[in-house]
């Protein structure tokens, strides 16, 4: 639950931010999306895996104030695969299955969508699409991960 408030308080930020502007801003609707239930996502991805290797750990803090520190892993941004609807910057809907490894080992982790957070579990790898690229976070932080090398692996449905 704790990465959901902080995405929450990061929107709630830019909101505050974004209404001292001056302009006048068109904020296009967007259709609503049933829950549980994901958008449409082109089919070209359909079947297909894709690899990213070699990427590292990183440690992000926001300076703010913020009690919650990032470790995180992120793909290069690919537009072609993790692009989000007009006017959103985060997205938890991806129909794939996604894989995290680490360089010393040869089993494959399983990483589920942030919605599925579960505070009883003792340590989860969790992604969210931060638009272009997947990102998956570590909860809670383990800052001995900083700099390790590990690998995403990703199965689009």
């Amino acid at each position: 639950m704790k990465p959901l408030i902080k995405i929450v308080s990061y929107l709630f930020c830019c909101a505050i931010i974004h209404s001292c502007s001056k302009e006048d801003v068109v904020v296009p609707l967007l259709p609503s999306t049933p829950q549980n239930q994901s958008p449409p996502l082109p089919n070209f991805t359909s079947g297909q895996e894709f690899l990213f290797d070699d990427l590292s750990w990183q440690y992000y803090n926001s300076g703010f104030g913020d009690p919650w520190d990032e470790i995180y892993l992120s793909t290069p941004e690919r537009p072609d695969l993790f692009a989000n609807a007009p006017g959103l910057h985060y997205n938890i809907y991806l129909k794939a299955e996604v894989f995290l490894k680490f360089d010393t080992t040869s089993d494959w982790i399983e990483v589920k969508p942030t919605s599925f957070y579960d505070q009883n579990l003792p340590a989860q790898y969790l992604y969210i699409i931060y638009s272009p690229s997947l990102v998956v976070n570590v909860w809670p932080p383990n800052h001995q991960l900083i700099g390790r090398k590990a690998a995403i692996k990703i199965k689009f449905l």
